[in-house]
């Protein structure tokens, strides 16, 4: 009950997970690299992971065109980037 009333304790363990994923290690060489305007973080790179793959997000972030023929990744990336 702790743990579910407290939204600080859930968003650190969710910091902690997102971290740990398989994929964190493959995408965090693109950190910091710009993209639609911004820096991208880890969390922004793991959102796009998570729709179009691993092997979408060095696509994804190095080619323009591959964002925008896929709206919905780059939405993505857009609402989780800078989570952390």
């Amino acid at each position: 009950e702790k743990f579910l009333g407290s939204m600080p304790l859930q968003y650190a363990v969710f910091v902690r997970s997102m971290r740990s994923a398989a994929a964190a290690p493959k995408v965090s060489g693109f950190v910091g690299q710009v993209v639609e305007g911004g820096r991208c973080t880890l969390s922004g790179l793991l959102g796009v992971a998570h729709v179009a793959g691993e092997a979408g997000v060095e696509s994804w972030v190095s080619d323009s065109a591959v964002r925008q023929r896929f709206r919905a990744t780059t939405d993505t990336f857009r609402r989780s980037n800078s989570i952390f």
